[in-house]
């Protein structure tokens, strides 16, 4: 649940498949807009937005919620 989540900056973890943000966090995120990152050795390449998922039902225990979220940076590379 973002409401509940009150930490004031985001925790970002390469090593993790998923990045968990503050509402301040998403909110600036949403009103600044995402500015495009080129990968320095390969130009034409994008290497910080990867997408958008809505309506994602996660189930932590006996409960099931439904989520919105951005992918930022595409970490396929670590996950086994």
């Amino acid at each position: 649940m973002i409401d509940q989540f009150l930490k004031r900056q985001a925790y970002i973890d390469p090593e993790s498949p998923i990045n968990v943000m503050s509402k301040l966090n998403y909110y600036w995120i949403m009103s600044e807009g995402f500015k495009l990152k080129r990968k320095p050795s390969n130009p034409e390449k994008i290497i910080n937005f990867i997408g958008r998922i809505k309506g994602l039902k996660v189930s932590v225990g006996l409960f099931t919620y439904e989520c919105d979220f951005v992918m930022l940076e595409d970490i396929t590379s670590a996950i086994d």
